[in-house]
Formats: C-alpha cells, structure tokens, sequence
C-alpha cells in the first residue's frame, strides 16, 4: 500500500493488525515511523511508514520482525539509525540498532516510552527495571550497539519508568507501586543520577509520560490520576514546576509528542482515541476525537519533521496526522 493521502486529523487504515495484549510503540525522524506492537502469539508485529509530505508513500509490514516471545517493545530513532528494544519474560531487555547483533540487558522495558534517543552521545537511552540489580534504572545504547553500565534512578523496583530528555540532561520518569510519580534527572552520558522531582498527587498518580519541547518551555509531564482524569504539568527549564491542567477526563493511558505549534497528547477516553493540543503553560486547546480504539494502551503519537501523527489499533493499524 502506498500514495495514502493523509488529511487533517482524519484517521486512515494502513493494514490490519490485531494483538491479544496490545502495546503499541514508535517513533520517528525525518518522513520515517517506526511502529510494533505484540502480536497475539507474542511476536512482535511491526511495520516501517514512509511519509512524503502529506501522504503515506509506503509501508513496509514486518520490517522490524524478531523471533521471540515478547512482552513489550519501545523504539527510538535518529537520522542514521534505528533502536529496537524488546522485553523479554525473564526480566531481561534485548536491543539492536538497525538491524545489527542483538545485545542483552538486565535492564527490562516496561513501557513504550521507554527507549529514546539522546541527541547526543551515547545517541540512545532506555529506562526499566534492573533485575540483576533491583532498582529502576537507565543505560545508553551507541549506534553501534555498545551498551553502558545500567545507572540507578531508585532505590526499588518500580511499577513504570519511561525515559525522556530535560534541559541539559536526560530522565527517567517513574511511576512507584504507591502510585506517586517522580521526575530522576540523569547526565547527558548516562552515568550518574540526581534526586527525584515528585509531581502529581500522592498516592494517585498513574501512567506518567513525558516529552522535551524546547529549551524555554522544558519538559511536558502527563499522567493519569485516580479521579479519572489525564493532567499535564509542564517541567521548566530550571526543573521547578508549573500549575496542574486537566487535560480530559475521563482518560486513560496519555501519550506526547512535541510540535512547534504545541505539544499533543493522545489518550484514550470512553473506548476512543482523543487527541489534545497542549499550548506551554500545559493548558489544552483543540481536541480531535479519532475514533474507536481496542484497548487504551494500542496508542501513542510520534513527531516526524514537525508535524504530529497519532497511531492506533483497532482491527488495524491506523495513523491520522494531527494539525494545529
């Protein structure tokens, strides 16, 4: 399938693609997504998207295909090169960077905003639980493959981490089992880590994500709060924190991803997908509704040149390009 035309916030149908337990990643550079999720036997389903202006100029299905059973998969990408990381049952991550050997790590993946890329060197970053070690922690992946020793963000295992870049640094955003979530600044070269910044309410603070926007605006933090609602909270420069905005409620499960125009939030709200443009002080402005969604979690958006796409399951993979 190629030459899909792609109009304003309108979603379309790219292939069909179910899976039993749906975590659906990606991520983008240039005019190119890359997109997997775990497939009903565990396999990872996945597909490479070529964008040209505002189409879809192909897709190739499978194209990050690994044999294994799988419990989740996070991707990172720059200009050059590709990360795919895997999570494996017995605790263990596997990653491989376009294509190359694959390399083992204790520490595992347990969310699709786990793996990114730096924008520096080492040129990727993946957050999760250290098995060997029994803390959340993060390690850097080179292009070729390298991997750093795994730096602490906790004392403990976490129930989610994820990792994003902050001004001058990187971080590991955590989720606790007493559902209080925390900010860990980390070194740009992944070797040391700083003291947790807490956001959200104590004790009902869910299924946190982040995303850089910009050296004046810093990092947007959103998560989900046990009284239904997604909140966003934007992260300054100087690490202080701005008001709390409710972004929707009910909502489940939010995703980010930054344009110049504003950064988008994706969720899922009511057995649908609903995108919110998120101006800089964390208010949202325009909402999209995007259409039925299988499970809260077959989400997320991506950023490819400056221009969001928000990507789905439902019977199918669908994309739609957000627009401001």
């Amino acid at each position: 399938m190629s030459g899909i035309g792609l109009s304003c916030d309108q979603p379309t149908k790219l292939l069909a693609a179910t899976a039993s337990i749906p975590r659906l990643a990606a991520a983008a550079s240039g005019g190119h997504i890359a997109v997997g999720w775990t497939a009903d036997d565990a396999t990872l389903g996945s597909a490479k998207i070529t964008l040209d202006g505002g189409e879809v100029a192909s897709i190739e299905r499978d194209a990050y295909a690994t044999p294994g059973n799988w419990t989740g998969v996070s991707f990172a990408m720059t200009a050059s090169a590709t990360l795919v990381a895997l999570g494996r049952q017995d605790g263990h991550t596997i990653v491989a960077v376009n294509g190359g050997t694959p390399a083992d790590t204790t520490v595992q993946l347990l969310a699709p905003g786990a793996a990114i890329a730096t924008g520096g060197s080492p040129d990727f970053a993946l957050a999760g639980n250290d098995s060997a070690a029994g803390k959340a922690s993060m390690i850097g992946i080179s292009a070729d493959g390298t991997l750093t020793a795994p730096v602490a963000t906790g004392g403990s295992i976490t129930a989610r981490v994820i990792a994003t870049r902050i001004k001058d640094g990187l971080a590991a955003v955590d989720v606790q089992p007493s559902n209080s979530c925390g900010v860990i600044p980390v070194d740009s070269a992944v070797t040391r880590s700083g003291a947790a910044i807490a956001f959200g309410a104590n004790g009902r603070c869910t299924q946190a994500a982040a995303t850089f926007v910009d050296d004046a605006t810093g990092t947007l933090l959103v998560h989900h709060d046990d009284s239904g609602a997604v909140i966003a909270i934007v992260m300054k420069p100087d690490r202080t924190l701005g008001a709390r905005m409710t972004v929707a409620s009910p909502a489940l499960e939010p995703r980010t991803a930054a344009t110049s125009a504003g950064t988008w939030v994706t969720y899922a709200t009511s057995g649908m997908l609903e995108a919110a443009l998120i101006d800089g002080t964390g208010a949202a402005g325009k909402k999209v509704m995007l259409g039925a969604i299988g499970d809260a979690t077959s989400q997320t958006v991506v950023t490819a040149g400056d221009t969001a796409y928000a990507l789905w399951l439902d019977g199918d993979l669908e994309i739609a390009r957000l627009c401001p």
